[in-house]
């Protein structure tokens, strides 16, 4: 391989980073969890609720970690609000663990209680080391 990802490549050779790869070969540390949850403005103190009680919680029993969460500031409906919730997981196999099993289940669940007045949308992002 030539190029400037194969000059990445051996300068990061030597580091505990190369372990890691991604799809694109650059090394990775970690994958990046991200949710935003678009909710409509009279549920957020029941959304919330939710979010704390119920995702966060579970969310880090199954290893998410670092978890922050952010109020979008972009303003995407006067009428409604967007909470993002990020996090790391150690690799991508434990992301999709929750994201397809508990974490569907809750979203299942969210679906359920509100309906289209909550929509979320995940989104993974490998950390890359430069």
């Amino acid at each position: 391989p030539s190029g400037a990802i194969s000059d990445l490549s051996r300068v990061f050779s030597g580091s505990a980073a190369a372990n890691a790869r991604s799809r694109n070969n650059y090394p990775i540390s970690m994958i990046l969890y991200n949710t935003t949850f678009t909710f409509h403005n009279p549920l957020l103190g029941s959304f919330s609720e939710w979010l704390r009680e119920r995702w966060l919680p579970e969310a880090h029993a199954a290893g998410l970690t670092d978890s922050t969460v952010a109020r979008l500031m972009a303003e995407i409906d006067p009428e409604a609000t967007a909470f993002a919730v990020q996090g790391h997981f150690a690799n991508e196999d434990a992301a999709e663990m929750w994201h397809d099993g508990r974490g569907a289940e809750l979203l299942s669940e969210l679906s359920a209680r509100y309906g289209e007045r909550v929509l979320p949308f995940t989104t993974f992002m490998e950390v890359i080391d430069l």
